[in-house]
């Protein structure tokens, strides 16, 4: 590792099912696994010196090289970076950071990124989004059959119009 000037390691939360390459909720897949201790037990179902064999061997070794993958910055720009990262905060401070998955995005921290970057709105945390029906001083439902009737009434009478 002579020619690596920087790395930057992360310990994933909730260990490998909270990891930021797994696809499935952290909550579901930690839930999954411990169904699956509860049903199987603690035990492992290899033998350990087989397994032992198995790395002597090299077997779980990586084949060839691995590149370096930078991520990208928000802006090329340091002061638009910067105030996308204010704007970033701002977001994710009105999230309730239960990292729920609703709206695509593994974390609340992420779907802050996707925000920011353009590729989402903040309208798609279901959260946001009944949290702001709510101080518009009704609820969600209510809110959707009014809309409901009004296009109902206009399509009506629209039919209506054209007998």
């Amino acid at each position: 590792m002579r020619d690596i000037q920087y790395i930057e390691c992360h310990s994933c939360p909730n260990a490998c099912v909270g990891g930021s390459l797994t696809i499935e909720n952290q909550y579901i897949a930690r839930g999954k696994v411990l169904k699956i201790v509860e049903k199987y037990g603690s035990q492992p179902c290899q033998e350990r010196e087989y397994i032992r064999e198995l790395y002597r061997r090299n077997f779980f070794s990586q084949l060839g090289k691995i590149s370096a993958s930078p991520i990208k910055p928000l802006d090329d720009d340091i002061s638009k970076a910067i105030q996308k990262m204010k704007q970033k905060q701002k977001i994710l401070d009105m999230l309730p950071k239960i990292d729920c998955g609703i709206c695509g995005a593994p974390t609340c921290e992420t779907f802050a990124d996707d925000v920011i970057k353009g590729l989402t709105c903040a309208d798609e945390c279901i959260i946001l989004t009944v949290k702001k029906f709510e101080s518009m001083g009704g609820n969600l439902c209510e809110t959707a059959q009014k809309h409901s009737r009004k296009i109902q009434s206009r399509w009506e009478s629209g039919k209506n119009e054209n007998k």
